[in-house]
């Protein structure tokens, strides 16, 4: 019995399906004519929100499509601190569904690996006097838009 459960395997839906799933279900229509990046898109959001509604968060298939993040530095807040002497989070992680505030943000890679580290260190500055910045270990390249070339450190 143990090498029969053993082989059998279980489809995992692919993109195309699950699109074409939510098309006939006419979630996609009404909206403006798109090409197929949004349309996955749209499709990935779907359903990973059905999942999450369904309280189905552990089948959630992360490797679908991932919600862009954004890490804003809320500058007002650390002219504040600086004059106060409080010590309120000054970085924002933004999705569009909700807004995270902290000290320090983790970058993780796809495997659960750190690539970089945003800080927010009043108390220990750098000795330029920097009270924000971002760690990593891993290879950078700089962008000058003044200038034509790209930098690879």
């Amino acid at each position: 019995m143990g090498e029969l459960l053993n082989k059998v395997t279980v489809k995992k839906p692919n993109k195309e399906d699950i699109a074409k799933k939510w098309g006939e279900l006419g979630f996609l229509d009404g909206l403006k004519p798109m090409g197929d990046k949004e349309r996955q898109r749209i499709t990935d959001l779907f359903e990973c929100e059905a999942s999450y509604l369904l309280g189905e968060e552990d089948k959630i298939d992360t490797t679908m499509g991932k919600l862009k993040k954004r890490i804003h530095v809320n500058q007002h807040v650390i002219r504040r601190n600086t004059k106060t002497g409080e010590r309120e989070p000054v970085i924002t992680c933004k999705t569009y569904k909700e807004n995270k505030y902290g000290h320090q943000v983790i970058i993780k890679d796809d495997d659960g690996n750190e690539v970089a580290r945003v800080i927010y260190s009043p108390d220990k500055p750098l000795s330029c006097g920097a009270r924000l910045w971002i760690e990593t270990e891993n290879d950078i390249e700089v962008i000058n838009e003044n200038e034509s070339n790209t930098i690879e450190m």
